[in-house]
């Protein structure tokens, strides 16, 4: 099968490069209606364009990174699959001081430092998919159907799910894994809440002190984080059913948690008030946690 596995990466990459082309351009040409949309005001509009175009031009290594990242976890290098999105994470917290305060960049250098983050982790990803030292190493020279068909040509089925020696064909050690694994997610997103709520108003201080601004953004921060923690269980069990080989379900309670957050920005600033807009992440938080451990192939 490991000819089937090159096709799956190859393809999966070349699959993520053309979403991630089309989905940037449609954002970039789109950019000043979507900001009209969410009514943006002629003070903040400027910002939001510029901001916007460059984020948005990164989105495409930031797509690619979060795609290919997926096939370093599968072939057993969690290590490199945490480090790519550390690396990112750190180097965007390092820069956007710099851009902002010290080259007084502004808005400006905040979006370059995110980009730049973006770039560097779709880098490594790329730079460890090509190395020797994958089992199943990405080739851009291999960007074809012809190793599928001769795959199917002379292995006419795939092994059934009872073949598949998950955890060594203990469910209660699967079982056991996943609880240990929740456990560990539901853990640091408490630390990460709490440390979000104390941190938030020295964090607002960075960029103003005004209080009336300090006051709503310090508000907005807690209310659109304060249900994180149920969403620590969604993220695991999402990932043990695609680990399972249940990608249909899983790429449906990944979809159902956007969707949800996608009506609560559209409906909820419509029947309340536009602050109510910050409501739209625990609201998905809360409903998408709830529905993987309904579903999930293990737990059941």
């Amino acid at each position: 099968y490991h000819r089937y596995n090159v096709f799956v990466l190859n393809n999966g990459f070349l699959i993520l490069l053309i979403l991630s082309a089309v989905l940037t351009s449609l954002f970039l040409l789109s950019k000043n209606s979507l900001l009209m949309w969410f009514r943006v005001s002629e003070t903040t509009f400027s910002y939001a364009n510029i901001y916007g175009t460059i984020y948005t031009a990164g989105t495409f290594f930031a797509l690619i990174s979060g795609g290919m990242n997926s096939f370093l976890i599968a072939q057993g290098f969690s290590g490199l699959g945490m480090a790519t999105v550390v690396i990112g994470a750190v180097l965007n917290i390092l820069l956007d001081p710099l851009f902002i305060f010290v080259l007084h960049m502004g808005v400006t250098g905040a979006a370059i430092a995110t980009v730049i983050s973006q770039i560097i982790s779709c880098l490594f990803v790329l730079g460890c998919l090509f190395s020797k030292r994958m089992p199943v190493r990405l080739d851009c020279t291999e960007l074809s159907s012809a190793h599928h068909h001769a795959y199917g040509r002379h292995h006419p089925g795939k092994p059934a799910d009872s073949q598949l020696q998950y955890g060594k064909g203990d469910v209660q050690r699967i079982k056991k894994a996943i609880l240990y694994i929740t456990g560990l997610c539901v853990s640091f997103c408490i630390l990460i809440t709490v440390v979000t709520w104390a941190a938030s108003p020295v964090y607002v201080r960075l960029f103003t002190e005004d209080p009336e601004i300090l006051h709503r953004s310090v508000t907005y921060i807690k209310r659109f984080t304060f249900m994180i923690i149920p969403l620590a269980i969604q993220y695991p069990l999402v990932d043990e059913t695609t680990a399972l080989g249940k990608v249909k379900l899983a790429l449906f309670c990944s979809a159902f948690r956007k969707f949800i957050f996608l009506a609560g920005l559209i409906f909820l600033p419509a029947l309340f008030t536009a602050d109510a807009a910050f409501f739209s992440e625990p609201v998905a938080d809360v409903v998408s946690a709830t529905i993987p451990s309904q579903l999930d192939p293990v737990i059941m």
